[in-house]
């Protein structure tokens, strides 16, 4: 059963990140390029990977989205990428979700309608935390996804 907890606090340092406008079916292949980025680079990959969607263009479906990752070292030449010194959520809703790829938009409605019936007002986008370590982000459609769901909620009551 899944409960959707209040007032989680995440704080993250020193993440690769990637935004792009992307097919859903070029995501992997975006995955699949940071990966041999942060490899090339000995980035050294310390955390889960982290995917948010800002839009979706209904014309064309592409997804304007984030992926970064929690890395150890840096580099210069960051090419297309660019350094999150921080990322630091608080005031969120957190939904840990276990289970197949394809019910995790179960999981994301469920958010949302939270939202919607206790008439909050999200500040952030959804963020996927992927608890699943690196050399397992190829695997991702794998049967049993770990994700921690999170939204930041504004907290003044107006």
């Amino acid at each position: 059963n899944m409960q959707i907890q209040k007032n989680k606090e995440v704080k993250l340092r020193n993440l690769l990140s990637c935004r792009k406008k992307l097919q859903e079916s070029e995501i992997d292949e975006e995955f699949a390029l940071m990966a041999k980025f942060i490899d090339q680079n000995e980035l050294n990959q310390i955390g889960g990977v982290i995917t948010t969607v800002f839009n979706i263009d209904k014309n064309n479906g592409l997804m304007d989205m984030e992926i970064m990752i929690p890395v150890e070292h840096h580099t210069d030449d960051l090419q297309d990428y660019r350094i999150k010194p921080v990322f630091h959520l608080i005031n969120a809703l957190h939904l840990s979700y276990k289970g197949s790829s394809t019910d995790l938009t179960n999981a994301h409605s469920m958010m949302y309608t939270y939202v919607r019936d206790h008439q909050l007002q999200p500040i952030t986008p959804l963020y996927n935390l992927y608890s699943n370590r690196k050399g397992d982000v190829e695997a991702l459609e794998e049967e049993e996804l770990q994700v921690d769901l999170l939204i930041g909620i504004n907290p003044s009551i107006l």
